[in-house]
């Protein structure tokens, strides 16, 4: 691969890349930076004798493969940080709005969504979630959701069906909670 060509391919699918790195690691951006740039050096290095039909799906799969050893590496670490901070009360929506608009509560009810959302799929099991994500996010077909994930097209099928009800679930839970969507 040429310097340009891998220029272009960085351009076009390195913020989608990332975002679906987002969404494998529940939000950790620092890993998710990892795992990006792991699966361009192998994108690079592997370029010339692989030359994929369906890049996009193969730019996942790679993803998908490098998260997963990365749970395999930290499972048979077995270590875990008390230092670690939860956020802070200083780092609510709020404060990140200077202009106090007419816009700023649906600005806020749409941040709560998001949060919601996200905090909902980050407790699925990620047998459901990363389906959910490939093809609800990721607008990837049930084929190659299938190849990334190593499994028939009828389970992908089924696992995003109970993902989502899951997820429906999760909602209907929030809002009888008090809370509206």
């Amino acid at each position: 691969m040429k310097n340009d060509e891998f220029s272009e391919v960085l351009k076009t699918y390195g913020d989608m890349a990332y975002r679906m790195a987002c969404h494998l690691t529940g939000g950790n951006e620092t890993l998710a930076r990892d795992l990006v740039q792991d699966a361009f050096i192998k994108i690079w290095k592997n370029w010339e004798w692989q030359r994929p039909r369906a890049f996009k799906g193969w730019m996942y799969q790679i993803l998908h493969n490098l998260y997963m050893d990365h749970l395999r590496r930290k499972s048979r670490e077995a270590t875990s940080s008390y230092d670690a901070q939860g956020p802070s009360e200083e780092d609510c929506v709020v404060d990140s709005y200077s202009d106090h608009s007419p816009h700023i509560l649906e600005a806020l009810e749409q941040e709560e969504l998001k949060r919601i959302l996200h905090e909902a799929l980050a407790k699925m099991p990620e047998e459901y979630r990363i389906p959910i994500i490939l093809c609800d996010l990721e607008d990837l077909s049930y084929e190659e959701i299938a190849q990334i994930v190593s499994c028939p097209v009828g389970t992908v099928r089924s696992r995003i069906h109970r993902g989502r009800r899951d997820l429906r679930r999760a909602l209907v839970h929030f809002e009888e909670c008090g809370r509206s969507l």
